[in-house]
């Protein structure tokens, strides 16, 4: 018999903490494919839903000295969907960001990123 989420972990499911606060993010799962010897990319949209909130400064203020002026977030989304990948792009009202660290809370049911506004890479 599978052992229920609670017998695992003691944690509460923040998966439910986080409904009510999504909103609509795309996520580009980037194909890269060979066309007659030559790299093509096909940029292919997924939809999810999740919430983002800012990092503190006191994170901030542990990050690289050239890295504390981005915009740094945290990106909140229930493990419902596939996991984003670092360096994939995403894009949340309209604005394209840049996944920079995965933190995998399964048994919680989310997964936690952390993004950075991408100025380089908007598609």
């Amino acid at each position: 018999m599978p052992l229920k989420i609670n017998d695992i972990s003691t944690m509460p499911q923040v998966d439910e903490a986080i409904t009510g606060w999504e909103y609509d993010i795309l996520v580009n799962k980037r194909k890269q494919t060979m066309v007659n010897g030559d790299v093509v990319y096909k940029n292919v949209f997924i939809k999810m839903r999740g919430c983002i909130q800012p990092l503190k400064m006191s994170e901030i203020e542990v990050k690289p000295e050239h890295e504390r002026d981005w915009e740094w977030f945290y990106l909140h989304i229930k493990t419902t969907y596939p996991i984003l990948t670092v360096n994939q792009q995403v894009f949340i009202k309209g604005n394209p960001y840049k996944v920079m660290r995965v933190k995998d809370y399964g048994l919680n049911a989310y997964r936690e990123y952390e993004i950075i506004r991408d100025y380089n890479n908007a598609t």
